[in-house]
């Protein structure tokens, strides 16, 4: 049981640590860099 636990606080502390990081990380991967010119009627 020592052991989950420390691992748990472990993994909270890494995660509290990187996730500003990490944010920036996943939003910059998601967001599209390229203009796409539409063409269609927007109806």
């Amino acid at each position: 049981m020592a052991v989950i636990e420390l691992l748990d606080d472990l993994r909270d502390r890494i995660w509290a640590h990187y996730e500003p990081c990490l944010h920036r990380k996943f939003r910059d991967e998601r967001v599209t860099l390229h203009q796409v010119e539409i063409t269609d009627p927007p109806f």
